[in-house]
């Protein structure tokens, strides 16, 4: 046998084999689906009332809501969101002079975050106005009747 044939007949053999490897690093294992337990339940997020409002991540997920006084409002922020900081007022600037519940005037506002709810009570009629100090868009009115 010529050396140049078995040369290249071992540098064949050297490609392949390392073709080989590379494919088999490549593999990818599916392991099962876990599990849940027999007694496990769903944790959705808190909230969900008529009287709801979801906070995403930036925004009110509704920006009206009309209530009747005395009935509680529930600021529910969402699992994938983080955290806010809502206040009476408008455009990320809060107003503690303006009417509401207390929770909304303190001063800086009351701070939530995600998977956490704040629930207050308007008690007298009026027109609200609410937005969150991090992110200045997020505004929204609560009118109570």
């Amino acid at each position: 046998m010529p050396k140049r044939y078995v040369m290249s007949r071992r540098v064949m053999l050297a490609l392949v084999l390392l073709l080989m490897i590379c494919l088999s690093a490549c593999v990818i294992v599916r392991s099962a689906a876990p599990t849940p337990p027999p007694d496990y339940t769903p944790r959705p997020t808190p909230g969900g009332g008529k009287n709801s409002v979801d906070l995403t991540a930036t925004d009110f997920a509704r920006h009206t809501l009309t209530v009747r006084h005395g009935e509680d409002v529930t600021f529910v922020v969402r699992l994938d969101s983080g955290p806010h900081i809502l206040c009476l007022g408008t455009n990320g600037q809060c107003n503690p002079n303006l009417p509401g519940p207390p929770e909304l005037r303190q001063d800086g506002g009351f701070s939530v975050d995600a998977g956490q709810t704040l629930t207050v009570v308007f008690q007298s009629p009026g027109v609200y106005p609410i937005t969150c100090s991090i992110y200045p868009s997020m505004n929204m009115v609560v009118t109570v009747t």
